[in-house]
C-alpha cells in the first residue's frame, strides 16, 4: 500500500506541474499567438450538373422538429446521390487540437472514387515547435500516441477483390514540405516499410447493399438534438448545422475513440456537423466538430476538426493527379 502511496503522489504532481506549465504557455499564447506554418488550402469543387430539387425550407418560427426532419433528408439524398454517382473525389483537411490546444495535429486525405474503384491516401504530422515549452508537449503527443499522429496511409479496394487493402508508414516517419510555387503539400513517404492492417470494405459505390453515410455519428431524427437550416439563394446550396445526442449519435464511435485514445473511459463532448448540400442534392462541404474527454491521472482533452470537400470534376476524380496515388491499383489491387 505504501508504494502505491508513492506512485499516486508522484502521478499527482507530475499532473500539477504539467497543469502549471500549460496554463503559463496558454497565457504567453493569448499574448503572443504562434505563427502557424503554411499548408495546403483546399476550397469547394463546381456544383455537378443536375437539375435542382424541389424543396421548400423551414421558416425560421417552424418547429424544431420540422427543421430536424428536414436536415434529415436531405442529408439522406446527398448519401444516396454519393453512392449512386461515378467519379467523386474527397479532400479533407483535419485538426487535432490535444493538451488544451497546446498541440495541434493536422492531417490531410485524398480519396476518389471511379466507380467500384476505392483510392485513399492520409498523411498526420506533429509541426515543428518553435519553443521548448510547446515542443515538450509535442514530444508528448507523438510518443503518446505516434500511429495516430505521425503517419501515412494508403488503401485500394475494387470489386474483384476480396478484403480492401490497407497499410500504415510509421518508421521512419513520414514527412511533408510546402510548395509555395504549386501551393500543394509534398510528402516524402518510404512506403518499403508498411505496416499491413485489416479494415471493412468501405461502403462507397451503388452496386453494395448497404446505404452510404458520410459520417460514421449517426444521423437521424432521434440523434440530432438541435438543426439550423439556410439557403444561399446566390450560389444554391443549403446549409445545415446539427448538433447531436453525444450518446445516441456514438454508438458506433465510442468503442473506438476508447480503443484509439487508449482510455477506457474517454467520451465526448460535443458534436456538431455542418454540413453544405448543393441545391441539386450533392454533397458541397462537410465540417465535422467531434470534441472528447478521457477522464484519468491526467485528463485528456481533444478537439477534432475535420473539413471535407467535394469534387465532381474529370480533373479531381482522376487518380493521376495526386501524389502516390496513381500506383495504389497496382501495388494494392489484385
Amino acid at each position: 500500500m505504501k508504494g502505491k502511496s508513492i506512485i499516486e503522489k508522484a502521478i499527482g504532481l507530475i499532473a500539477a506541474v504539467l497543469f502549471t506549465v500549460l496554463i503559463c504557455y496558454l497565457a504567453l499564447e493569448f499574448f503572443m499567438p504562434a505563427e502557424e506554418n503554411p499548408t495546403q488550402q483546399f476550397s469547394v469543387g463546381d456544383k455537378p450538373p443536375s437539375l435542382a430539387l424541389s424543396l421548400s425550407i423551414p421558416e425560421e418560427e417552424d418547429d424544431m422538429e420540422d427543421k430536424i426532419e428536414f436536415a434529415v433528408m436531405l442529408y439522406d439524398q446527398a448519401n444516396a446521390l454519393y453512392k449512386n454517382t461515378e467519379d467523386v473525389a474527397l479532400m479533407v483537411a483535419s485538426s487535432t487540437s490535444m493538451f488544451g490546444g497546446l498541440v495541434k495535429v493536422p492531417g490531410y486525405r485524398y480519396i476518389v472514387k471511379n466507380s467500384d474503384e476505392y483510392y485513399y491516401l492520409e498523411y498526420s504530422f506533429i509541426p515543428p515547435s518553435n519553443d521548448a515549452i510547446s515542443g515538450l508537449f509535442s514530444g508528448l503527443a507523438g510518443a503518446i500516441a505516434k500511429e495516430s499522429t505521425q503517419f501515412a496511409l494508403r488503401k485500394y479496394y475494387d470489386s474483384s477483390m476480396d478484403s480492401i487493402r490497407v497499410q500504415r508508414v510509421i518508421n521512419p516517419t513520414p514527412s511533408m514540405v510546402f510548395d509555395e510555387e504549386t501551393g500543394k503539400n509534398i510528402y516524402t513517404v518510404d512506403w518499403a516499410e508498411v505496416v499491413d492492417e485489416e479494415e471493412d470494405i468501405p461502403i462507397f459505390y451503388s452496386g453494395q447493399s448497404v446505404p452510404y453515410v458520410q459520417t460514421e455519428q449517426i444521423i437521424n431524427e432521434d440523434t440530432v438534438t438541435s438543426a439550423e437550416v439556410s439557403y444561399n439563394a446566390e450560389e444554391g446550396y443549403y446549409t445545415l448545422v446539427l448538433e447531436l445526442d453525444t450518446t445516441l449519435a456514438t454508438t458506433l464511435t465510442q468503442a473506438r475513440l476508447r480503443e484509439n485514445s487508449d482510455n477506457d473511459q474517454a467520451f465526448y463532448t460535443r458534436l456538431i456537423q455542418t454540413i453544405e448540400i448543393w441545391d441539386n442534392g450533392y454533397f458541397r462541404y462537410f465540417r465535422a466538430q467531434d470534441d472528447w474527454e478521457g477522464p484519468g491521472a491526467i485528463t485528456m482533452t481533444s478537439e477534432i476538426d475535420f473539413r471535407t470537400y467535394f469534387y465532381y470534376d474529370e480533373f479531381w476524380t482522376n487518380p493521376e493527379n495526386y501524389q502516390h496515388m496513381a500506383e495504389l491499383k497496382e501495388v494494392l489491387g489484385n
